[in-house]
């Protein structure tokens, strides 16, 4: 099964857990317009249960995120169902249910499970990251690039490697589009011609690997592979030391389907080798 870059949770009762080696470092930004009501009501509703049942709760919610840090989907899954019945509006844990959807391949209802933490916590970066992951995965390219530009206006300055990451993955969106056989040639054209014009957003001296995955990823575009490489080769040794930040954009372009995945193809890819 393919890796897949989701922020595991939102954080109500407990700290911040990350839960992939995929996932960006940096902190998530809170939701544009701070906590929504419904995310008041939740701290308080929590505040009111019996003090050994809170003390219960968090503990089986942090097993069931390691559960899914071990790759015991179903396990970690289960979890979630009985915390949701003794307290159901935790987004940590509708988040933690959409990325075990997502480890199943089951998107329609991982969607399903980020919407409802984003109408808790209103439009936070982790959420509309997760929601726009499920739409890339899901090959819908324009539903992914209407996404992940929202989580790009709310994502703070210091979330480098996260909005770059975003970008790339626009990028590739619009790749997507532009091989699109359903499309007239003038807006596949269009498309093709915002992947140049985003592959040189920035040059090497960028603090993030986009500059050489983003043309890796345009000269496969172009049936220029031997280019790609080159590009995709240059940044794994520039980023050689930082393993876990290389790590999202190798499981994005295996995602896409220019790099062969070891699990198998799953979906046929973005585009044909």
């Amino acid at each position: 099964m393919k890796k897949l870059a989701l922020i595991v949770a939102v954080a109500l009762t407990a700290p911040q857990l990350i839960a992939q080696e995929s996932t960006p470092t940096e902190t998530p930004a809170p939701a544009k317009n701070g906590p929504t009501e419904r995310y008041k009501n939740a701290i308080n509703a929590f505040s009111n249960l019996p003090k050994e049942t809170r003390i219960a709760f968090v503990k089986q919610k942090n097993e069931a995120g390691i559960l899914f840090q071990n790759k015991r989907i179903f396990e970690s899954l289960e979890a979630t169902r009985e915390l949701i019945d003794i307290f159901p509006d935790d987004p940590q844990v509708i988040n933690l249910r959409g990325a075990c959807y997502v480890e199943l391949r089951d998107f329609p209802k991982a969607m399903e499970q980020f919407v409802l933490s984003k109408d808790i916590t209103g439009p936070s970066l982790n959420v509309l990251f997760n929601m726009g992951e499920v739409a890339f995965v899901s090959r819908d390219w324009n539903k992914s690039i209407e996404i992940f530009k929202q989580a790009l206006e709310i994502a703070p300055e210091n979330a480098l490697q996260m909005k770059r990451l975003v970008e790339f993955k626009i990028l590739l969106s619009h790749i997507g589009l532009s091989n699109d056989g359903k499309l007239g040639a003038d807006v596949r054209k269009s498309h093709a011609e915002t992947v140049k014009a985003m592959s040189a957003l920035y040059d090497y001296r960028d603090d993030s690997p986009f500059y050489y995955y983003a043309n890796s990823a345009l000269n496969y575009s172009l049936d220029n592979k031997e280019k790609g490489l080159q590009f995709l080769n240059k940044g794994r040794r520039v980023y050689s030391g930082s393993a876990q930040t290389l790590a999202s954009w190798e499981d994005t372009m295996t995602e896409f389907g220019y790099i062969k995945s070891y699990y198998g193809d799953e979906q046929k890819p973005a585009v044909e080798e």
